[in-house]
């Protein structure tokens, strides 16, 4: 989808990951969602980002990091939004918080979408939400495979193995999210 399709006289709200034990990575996802924020202000999509409005009264009041402080702030958000767009920005697909946004927003009937690096828009469905759970715990273990390499081993691991294993079930997911991915460019 073109980001120009999603204009409109309402807003949009822009879910992004932020919580982590480490301050360089909170500031690092602030920063990178600053620059989703601004790509979609120029193509002239209203955007509320909850990270970009606040970040900075997260650090200087020593606000909670985590993401059940600020669930009950962001719906209050997501309620009046056209829709959802998340920031496809490191750490989104392991994002609890991001996780409960999409469920929160689809369940509410609104569109969300995934705005890649590279200003792609993709619609995110329900699979996509088992998908991300199915990855988040070999993220490390997935970074690097090639959707050939994951074929493999996914099929190499269904003949040994009866029944399901999570890796198994995190291969087909990654296999799934890297070939919607190559569908939409």
């Amino acid at each position: 989808m073109k980001i120009e399709r999603m204009r409109t006289t309402g807003f949009w709200y822009l879910a992004s990951p932020y919580s982590h034990p480490e301050p360089e990575v909170r500031a690092a996802r602030a920063a990178a969602v600053l620059h989703a924020s601004g790509k979609l202000l120029e193509a002239g999509i209203h955007v509320y980002s909850p990270i970009h409005a606040t970040h900075a009264a997260a650090v200087e009041h020593e606000l909670p990091k985590d993401h059940v402080f600020w669930l009950a702030f962001n719906k209050a958000f997501i309620d009046p939004a056209v829709g959802v767009v998340v920031a496809g920005i490191d750490g989104w697909t392991a994002s609890e918080g991001v996780r409960q946004e999409i469920t929160y927003a689809q369940q509410a009937g609104k569109p969300v979408y995934l705005l890649d690096d590279d200003g792609t828009l993709r619609a995110i469905g329900m699979q996509d939400i088992v998908d991300f759970a199915a990855i988040r715990d070999f993220t490390n273990d997935l970074a690097g495979m090639s959707p050939d390499h994951m074929a493999r081993e996914l099929e190499e691991i269904s003949e040994k193995i009866e029944g399901d294993t999570a890796w198994q079930e995190a291969l087909a997911a990654a296999l799934r999210q890297s070939r919607l991915k190559g569908e939409s460019r």
